[in-house]
């Protein structure tokens, strides 16, 4: 497969691995301190949650919004910047206000994530590297939500 960038893929791992546990801890912390999961219905849950939204939400707000905002010329911070406010505002409708709030800085390494990949090697590694990322903070987010009630 010829990639746009020459980059390794145990580059491209470490990379993946530092965006999974920098967000991972932070939302950590916030739903430790009572975050925006603690209404969180497990059961009812667990494919929306860890399947259908990661596939779905990166393939419908982020693969359009970076590939189009990358089509405007904007730079890269307002790409990633303009991306994650739109993501954000979706998660409102979820888990209300401070939960957009609480969900900013993961959604932004998300979306930073896919932005990274997208421009470096191509969009399936983007949307494969940020589902399974999205994945996994879902993943954290449902089993806090058990130690939470």
């Amino acid at each position: 497969m010829k990639y746009k960038t020459e980059i390794t893929d145990s580059e491209i791992l470490k990379k993946w691995l530092k965006f999974y546990l920098l967000t991972d801890a932070l939302s950590l912390i916030g739903i430790t301190l009572g975050g925006s999961f603690k209404n969180f219905y497990v059961i009812e849950h667990i494919s929306m949650t860890l399947f259908l939204a990661p596939i779905f939400e990166t393939i419908i707000v982020q693969l359009p919004l970076v590939a189009g905002l990358i089509k405007l010329k904007l730079k890269p911070i307002w790409i990633i910047l303009l991306t994650s406010v739109i993501f954000s505002f979706l998660h409102i409708f979820s888990w209300g206000i401070m939960g957009g709030i609480a969900l900013f800085y993961p959604l932004t390494m998300m979306t930073w994530c896919f932005y990274f990949f997208y421009t470096r090697c191509n969009w399936m590694i983007a949307f494969f590297t940020t589902t399974i990322i999205h994945m996994i903070f879902n993943l954290t987010a449902l089993y806090c939500s058990t130690m939470i009630g």
